[in-house]
């Protein structure tokens, strides 16, 4: 069976027309566990194929219903692969609108078909891992690879051939050794579509080329040659491919933590396929031997549905490669990491009855019992309205009246059950450390949502599904939240992660996001100073509350609890507490004259000058404010210092006046023995900002560093080193 559509072979176009399902094989013990190529489709994409006189051997389902193919193919699991590249083919020509722009067309139409993959993968979250597709000689193509990176899919394929990519082109193969560094780099796995049946040009050299050049450089690949790497049966592409592998991982030149394997679609063709002739017993005592020399842990069983059934590919394997029944059984239980990773991080929630009862290891928030650890945005006692566990938000007007939660949190599980009034537009939010909304809607009945409707990341994604209830009855979500990973300026270094259950359906799966978005959260709009100091914190620590958003309507909370993922939480209140304590006491122990011992220091670490001096320090305020100077003879430097305790921010500050008059002001989190200045201009022109550390502190003495930076953070390079001994206590009285 010849394709109309020319090399658009194996899940590319034709397979899906009157294919004859392969002759006398019937299902047979020895199933596979997971299927590692399974084509879903929008309905769109069915009907545009249609129109374009295509025909399709299979009800529409078949090609669009994850939870049939799960069901008539007896499998527990699956890559669900999109098709979003045929939009993009060279050998493919839908209608473009009279007047549209073809590329933007283009492009919607790929995000539209990329999303149903995300859709899908939310109806079996413990069962599926969603590969997008995408052309990667597209000018668009990176901007869709991160939306659908972010959108929280967990795998690209990419399909060479129907994309026009030519391994003989340069540009081509600089394009796909971008996106192969892309993958690795995001720990994103590819599934790919390599040869067709009869490549053009040298494939040996190719094959060379394309292990060493395009694979070798990328540390930590998960990469999955479809169909052996070429278009089904195993014929000499394939076995050329597989031959260059073999002198690839032998060479020596594959990076670190690489993982390659080859998937048996098509692998053995009981009948003629699209013009390719079926594998012959030769063929496929050929590709046995293979297998068993590469090492059969490195094949995967892989349908390529609905081109053929698992049952038809399962008896064709277990008929040609002529396997111990022990390697058989080995090779169906083989799967790739990706489903290891799906029971790793497994997250279903019961959500099936309100009130949800919380784990033994929740810290509730609030509850029907009398706990309430939630605070007005300026520390004191929350001013909503609160009866029997339930609080109504309390507006002020200015859509700023949130409750903060005193307990603080990184990575955890929250739990939240609300209701939206009927009368009004029910808008408020779960924020999650001040700077993502988990959004609460009334968006009952709406056909498309978006990154703005009930259950949506706001500004982020929107809901994977519309999961919200009627106004007037309580409704549930349950987040798993990953906070982003900040490095030493404060920049968001590693993407957070948000998973999120609404009224027993996924609504966000893995949802990665960066630098919030919504200009009402709470750590930017008007804000106070105990807001600015938990959203300061939160900087430092990447630690931080949850926020129950006031947007002018009286939603309803109940039952709020949150499941730690790691050691970091803490009780706010009491940490301030105990940061209050030490600063106070880090004061009383200073208090009094010191010798002081000084070193300056060169940028190697090495001591310029040392000189000694003493230190003079006595109280201003008690337990508040301490004011001291300083003297060194030798090189006639004398100075004023002042430490200020500034409980409302939690800052301690320590300002200082040198023998030149300039002033220099120094801040730090209270409980906290670093301190920092402001940015400053220097002397070339660049900026620099310094930074104090006390350490070593003992009864009898203590030692401080300064350092200063001139590459905003990355790096500190030694100023000078101070040793604090031999202190004299103030007289009685004085």
């Amino acid at each position: 069976m010849k394709s109309p559509l020319g090399r658009l072979t194996f899940a590319a176009a034709v397979l899906w027309m009157g294919l004859p399902v392969a002759s006398g094989y019937q299902a047979i013990s020895g199933k596979p566990v997971y299927d590692h190529h399974v084509h879903i489709l929008s309905p769109q994409l069915v009907a545009d194929w249609k129109a374009l006189g295509v025909e399709f051997s299979r009800e529409d389902a078949a090609y669009t219903d994850p939870a049939l193919i799960f069901e008539s193919q007896n499998i527990s699991g699956a890559f669900l692969v999109s098709m979003a590249h045929l939009y993009a083919s060279p050998e493919t020509e839908f209608p473009i609108p009279e007047g549209a722009d073809a590329g933007n067309i283009e492009q919607q139409r790929v995000a539209r078909e990329n999303d149903m993959i995300a859709r899908a993968v939310a109806q079996f979250p413990d069962r599926a891992v969603g590969f997008f597709s995408v052309n990667p000689l597209r000018d668009y193509a990176f901007a869709e690879m991160n939306r659908c990176y972010m959108r929280g899919l967990g795998g690209i394929k990419l399909h060479l051939p129907a994309c026009g990519v030519d391994l003989r082109e340069a540009e081509h193969v600089e394009k796909l050794k971008n996106v192969f560094r892309w993958a690795a780099d995001n720990r994103m796995p590819v599934l790919l579509h390599l040869f067709t049946a009869e490549p053009a040009g040298d494939v040996r050299a190719l094959s060379r080329m394309f292990w060493r050049e395009v694979v070798g450089p990328c540390e930590g690949l998960e990469l999955y040659l479809a169909h052996l790497g070429a278009a089904g049966g195993f014929r000499t592409a394939s076995a050329i491919l597989m031959e260059e592998y073999e002198l690839y991982q032998a060479s020596g030149q594959a990076s670190p933590g690489q993982s390659l394997s080859f998937d048996l679609s098509g692998a053995i063709l009981v009948d003629e396929t699209d013009g390719i002739p079926p594998t012959s017993d030769e063929d496929s005592g050929k590709l046995a031997s293979a297998m068993k020399r590469i090492g059969l842990e490195r094949f995967l069983f892989a349908s390529d549905f609905p081109v053929f059934s698992v049952a038809t590919s399962v008896s064709a394997l277990r008929d040609r490669l002529g396997l111990t029944e022990e390697e058989f059984q080995r090779l169906m239980n083989n799967h790739a990491p990706a489903f290891d990773r799906l029971k790793a991080e497994g997250f279903s929630p019961s959500q099936d009855a309100l009130p949800v009862a919380p784990p033994e290891d929740a810290v509730v928030l609030l509850d029907g019992q009398g706990t309430n650890l939630f605070l007005s945005r300026n520390g004191g006692p929350m001013d909503w309205e609160i009866a029997a566990g339930v609080v109504t938000s309390t507006p002020n007007g200015d859509h700023s009246n949130h409750i903060v939660s005193d307990f603080h949190f990184r990575d955890a599980e929250i739990h939240v059950e609300f209701l939206v009034p009927e009368e009004t537009a029910g808008n408020s939010g779960v924020y999650l450390h001040g700077g993502y909304e988990l959004q609460i809607l009334n968006s009952w009945g709406k056909e498309e949502v978006t990154a703005q409707d009930i259950g949506s990341l706001y500004g982020f994604a929107p809901p994977l599904v519309n999961a919200a209830r009627e106004p007037g009855q309580w409704q549930v979500c349950d987040i798993r939240y990953r906070a982003p990973r900040l490095d030493d300026a404060g920049n968001i270094s590693e993407a957070g992660e948000l998973s999120a259950w609404m009224n027993g359906q996924l609504v966000q799966n893995k949802t990665r996001f960066g630098e919030p978005k919504s200009g009402f959260r709470p750590f930017l709009y008007r804000t106070t100073d105990y807001v600015r100091s938990l959203a300061e914190q939160y900087r430092e620590t990447q630690v931080g509350p949850l926020f129950l958003q006031d947007h002018g309507n009286p939603v309803r909370f109940r039952n709020v609890w949150i499941r730690p993922l790691d050691n970091e939480g803490f009780r706010n209140s009491e940490r301030r507490a105990a940061n209050l304590e030490k600063s106070v006491q880090e004061l009383h122990d200073v208090v009094g004259t010191w010798t002081v011992d000084t070193e300056f220091l060169g940028d190697d670490g090495s001591v310029a000058r040392a000189v000694s001096g003493s230190y003079h320090f006595e109280w201003v305020v008690a337990d508040r404010v301490l004011a001291g100077r300083s003297e060194m003879p030798d090189p006639g430097m004398a100075s004023a210092i002042l430490f200020y305790v500034r409980e409302s921010d939690q800052k301690i500050e320590m300002s200082t006046v040198g023998a030149d008059g300039k002033l220099w002001v120094m801040t730090g989190r209270m409980g906290d023995d670093t301190r920092y200045s402001g940015e400053f201009d220097t002397a070339d022109g660049g900026k620099s900002r310094l930074r104090f550390t006390r350490y070593n502190a003992t009864a009898s003495g203590f030692e401080s560093k300064m350092e200063y930076t001139d590459d905003g953070g990355k790096t500190w390079k030694p100023g000078n080193h101070q040793t604090f001994r031999d202190r004299q206590p103030i007289p009685a009285g004085k």
